[in-house]
């Protein structure tokens, strides 16, 4: 008889600790540690309840491990989840930072060609060598707008280049038509 209250009172000791500790891992997220000390403790009180079906804290402390058992199991999927939910922030995070420098490049190499277009220009050169410098500057800021659909510097230099070009076209017109009329009063001069 005094063996078996010995080994009740250390498998309860035992169950106590364990469940202790159990709790304790929970709290730290370390999911692996509680799990086994929860099972540890679970199986001390188990046996001193083998023991003596009738130990009111044997019992207790079984229906105590058990719900912390249930607790551990719900608390990891949560942690699980919320683990995921911020890997995948930091990921969409990462992914606009990216987007964001691959604009600014475009943006720069945008502005660079736009610049060498307006300069090549010079306020009235109106050749073809110019027009394809304005072509590849819009297409350097369809480029930006192909990342990023708002960006409304690329829109406004898209607007700015295609009514370049709509006057690039009047003035090949008028250039055409100016070397028409001098054709024209040229073979109008040889006739009389």
């Amino acid at each position: 008889l005094v063996q078996i209250t010995v080994a009740e009172e250390l498998g309860m000791e035992r169950g106590r600790a364990a469940d202790k500790e159990a709790a304790e891992a929970l709290a730290a997220h370390d999911y692996d540690k509680a799990r086994v000390k929860a099972l540890e403790a679970q199986n001390n009180f188990e046996n001193v309840l083998a023991i003596d079906a009738a130990d009111d804290e044997a019992k207790q402390g079984a229906t105590d491990v058990g719900v912390l058992r249930g607790k551990i199991e719900a608390d990891e999927a949560a942690w699980k989840r919320s683990e995921a939910d911020r890997r995948k922030k930091e990921e969409e995070e990462r992914q606009k930072r990216e987007r964001d420098k691959q604009v600014s490049d475009k943006l720069t190499v945008a502005r660079a060609r736009l610049s060498e277009a307006d300069t090549a220009f010079n306020g009235d050169q109106y050749t073809r060598p110019v027009r394809k410098q304005y072509e590849d500057a819009r297409e350097a800021f369809r480029d930006v707008r192909n990342l990023d659909e708002t960006n409304k510097e690329a829109l406004d230099r898209i607007t700015r280049i295609d009514a370049w070009l709509g006057e690039y076209d009047k003035q090949i017109k008028i250039v055409e038509q100016m070397g028409e009329i001098a054709r024209l009063l040229g073979e109008a001069r040889e006739i009389l």
